[in-house]
């Protein structure tokens, strides 16, 4: 298999869940998470399948990997977070500001104050209610070491190691939530 395909191909193994009803699109048919899986496998085994492939390859096998995570691992976190938060990127060392929008008891209160009126005078002013936050980022990271004998071997499933660390990154993140929160609380 060629290098693009074989990247194709892992990056559908580490978007699946190990779901037996659910077929998956490789090249326009339908598969198995476990039909991928077990190709992805043996298409690694003729890269790895000795020492001195595997010496010649080994590049080429994590650079495939890391790729596909680097990939696979962000959208996975945003899937999850994304009916709960507003994702922002800015540029390093540039903090990110999150508006508030205008509440509906601000509009209403906004429209008692429009009306007919003179010429000159003086007139009530609103202010609409809305606020704009800064947020202190930081980064979240980690590190997953599997070797690939572990992997051909089927003692553990690609899948499996972006599910451990997007199960870390979320404790992370409600961290992370938990603390911004908490600092919102005392600022008021």
């Amino acid at each position: 298999m060629e290098r693009n395909d074989l990247l194709t191909l892992m990056k559908t193994v580490a978007h699946a869940k190990r779901d037996a009803s659910v077929a998956f699109n490789f090249k326009g048919e339908n598969f198995s998470y476990e039909q991928l899986d077990s190709t992805l496998r043996d298409e690694l085994r003729a890269y790895a399948g000795s020492y001195r492939q595997f010496e010649q390859n080994k590049d080429l096998i994590f650079g495939l990997m890391e790729e596909t995570i680097t990939e696979v691992l962000p959208k996975k976190v945003m899937d999850q977070w994304a009916s709960f938060a507003e994702f922002k990127t800015v540029p390093q060392g540039q903090k990110a500001i999150f508006k508030t929008r205008i509440t509906e008891a601000s509009r209403r209160r906004a429209k008692s104050f429009i009306g007919k009126v003179g010429m000159a005078g003086r007139y009530e002013v609103f202010k609409l209610e809305g606020a704009s936050y800064e947020v202190n980022a930081t980064a979240i990271g980690g590190a997953a070491q599997i070797s690939i004998e572990e992997y051909l071997d089927g003692r553990i499933d690609f899948a499996d190691i972006l599910d451990f660390v997007l199960e870390g990154m979320t404790e992370a993140i409600f961290y992370e939530i938990q603390k911004q929160l908490c600092q919102r609380c005392l600022d008021t």
